[in-house]
């Protein structure tokens, strides 16, 4: 492969004006860029030009060393290798995101990586990564057949790590920025039918998983999200207040909160929980209580197991059972401030949206009124 050309060398031009003149790559561009130093005011030619050559001497001999005047203001680490950079871009990640969340990050990285290999560009210093990198990358990502969203999960991040490079030196001009994510098809949200959450609750109770059991009562019932009912330890549990304390290392927003235990679900909890110890993970190994965290993972894993055994439709997730809830209330009457506050969405107007994407209810005065075609 060609070795792409990052400046072009500096020369002395004499002529109305005495200047010497090199190239360099504009940062986060393809663009060579014009830079002239000029030599006017030393009167002597004869001195002048003997200046004019040492100075063509050292600029050469630092271009070839890497060097960019372009860089040195306001990215001095361009010239660090990429891998340094993706290194302490995901060092820094592992402090902020959820444990689930890394995996993802590493992933991406490492196929980023893989693919400049495959372009010749083993380790470029970042100074040589370009939109025009940024661009290939995720046309190939397309070309390989992935998916509309997985793309823009790749855009996303891509873009966010772009910005924390360039904010910390390493890009001038962030090389994902402006590149549009492609157009994706919603999932389908359908609450389940009783008979369908029948068939998995008697499943499970067949096969002794009863922390499926609670898994799913703590989706339906306290709308925990997976993530956080991995982390649930039986102290956070209060029977007296009927109430769970959510530790912010599982929420979304990376706050503590309180949720309410209706009274329907506390029984079949505490059963559950029997002699279990104060530390222990609510569901653990083989879904009972235990020392170990039980990932979300297995929970979705263990429900599609049971799903396929009993022959039914894709679109009977796990997490469609929170769906099924939030339309079972609002159909009985409950306040959306309530189910705002029950749900843990940061406003009515969420509540509003997540509602109206469930199925709706027939209009029953338009039904009756509509004339005849």
């Amino acid at each position: 492969m060609v070795t792409p050309i990052t400046y072009l060398p500096a020369r002395l031009v004499e002529g109305t004006r005495c200047y010497v003149q090199y190239h360099v790559i504009r940062p986060g561009t393809d663009r060579l860029e014009r830079q002239r130093v000029y030599f006017d005011r030393v009167k002597d030619a004869s001195h002048r030009k003997r200046q004019a050559k040492i100075f063509i001497k050292e600029i050469n001999d630092r271009l070839s060393k890497g060097w960019n005047p372009l860089i040195e203001g306001d990215a001095p680490r361009m010239t660090d290798c990429i891998s340094v950079m993706f290194a302490m871009f995901l060092g820094m990640k592992e402090k902020m995101l959820r444990e689930r969340s890394m995996p993802n990050y590493k992933s991406r990285l490492k196929r980023l990586q893989q693919w400049l290999v495959d372009q010749g560009m083993a380790d470029p210093p970042c100074c040589d990564f370009t939109g025009r990198n940024a661009a290939d990358f995720l046309d190939a990502l397309v070309l390989s057949g992935m998916k509309a969203r997985t793309c823009n999960n790749y855009i996303n991040d891509l873009k966010g790590m772009g910005n924390w490079a360039k904010k910390r030196g390493y890009w001038h001009i962030n090389p994902f920025e402006g590149m549009e994510t492609m157009r994706e098809d919603q999932n389908e949200l359908r609450p389940l039918d009783q008979s369908e959450i029948d068939a998995m609750m008697e499943s499970f109770r067949i096969g002794e998983r009863p922390g499926m059991t609670i898994v799913c009562g703590l989706i339906y019932y306290c709308l925990i999200r997976p993530e956080e009912i991995s982390r649930l330890q039986v102290h956070q549990i209060d029977p007296v207040a009927n109430l769970i304390r959510v530790t912010s290392a599982g929420t979304k927003d990376h706050t503590a909160e309180w949720v309410t235990v209706p009274a329907v679900f506390m029984p079949q909890l505490l059963a559950y929980i029997g002699i279990a110890r104060p530390s222990d993970h609510v569901v653990s190994t083989n879904f009972r209580p235990g020392s170990k965290r039980w990932l979300p993972v297995r929970y979705s894993e263990e429900w599609r197991r049971h799903r396929l055994k009993l022959e039914l439709p894709p679109d009977v997730r796990l997490y469609a059972l929170k769906d099924t809830a939030l339309q079972r209330l609002a159909a009985n009457g409950v306040d959306l401030k309530r189910i705002r506050d029950h749900a843990r969405h940061s406003s009515v107007a969420i509540t509003d949206i997540y509602m109206r994407r469930l199925r709706g209810t027939a209009d029953g005065g338009l039904q009756s009124a509509y004339p005849s075609m």
